[in-house]
């Protein structure tokens, strides 16, 4: 039968009983680094270009991670996205859309970008847009976002928990998803240009 200490634990490898001075001090030093480490990364106004969250960054790094979609950004760099301007007097989205159901661009971004924020993130997103879909889409038909007065896109800020920066790269995307809701929920696989890709 083993031996019980006072501290209910087998008397000869009792961490209390008889302390391993070494291993309290690799993990004590492993503390403090961890600690200095992240004292080092500050709140530099800097949002996920992904998901939109608010971020820590270090003043020495160029690029920084999001701890929500774990995707990389750059401090001084947009992604490479143009979408194309929808031609409004043609009839709108939809007859845009006609004669291409799922544009390149729309699949490409969706697959590198979308497809990369947790789900739930993506829901909460799409909630904030929907307070103010029906008024953005009303100020798109003549100026695109960086074109709206300053009144304008107040307005729509107010209402949002969302950057500027953030609607304004996303805006072609959250006019697209209002018109085709469902082109953001797809299955694992899809069919495209001759192949299976998982998206």
């Amino acid at each position: 039968m083993p031996e019980f200490c006072e501290h209910s634990n087998i008397s000869y490898n009792c961490y209390i009983c008889h302390p391993d001075y070494d291993k309290m001090v690799k993990k004590l030093l492993t503390k403090a680094k961890a600690i200095q480490e992240v004292s080092k990364y500050v709140d530099e106004g800097f949002r996920c270009k992904y998901c939109d969250l608010e971020v820590r960054t270090k003043p020495s790094r160029k690029t920084y991670d999001c701890n929500i979609c774990l995707q990389r950004s750059y401090k001084d760099k947009d992604p490479p996205y143009v979408f194309p301007r929808f031609d409004w007097e043609q009839g709108g989205l939809e007859y845009w859309m006609s004669w291409l159901p799922r544009p390149a661009e729309m699949l490409r971004f969706r697959r590198e970008r979308w497809n990369k924020i947790p789900p739930w993130r993506q829901e909460q997103i799409l909630e904030e847009v929907d307070k103010i879909i029906s008024i953005w889409k009303f100020l798109n038909e003549t100026d695109s976002w960086d074109e709206l007065s300053q009144d304008h896109q107040q307005v729509l800020l107010r209402n949002v928990n969302l950057s500027a920066w953030y609607l304004q790269f996303y805006e072609n995307w959250f006019i697209f998803l209002a018109m085709r809701p469902g082109f953001c929920k797809i299955p694992k696989k899809i069919f495209h240009r001759g192949r299976w890709i998982t998206e």
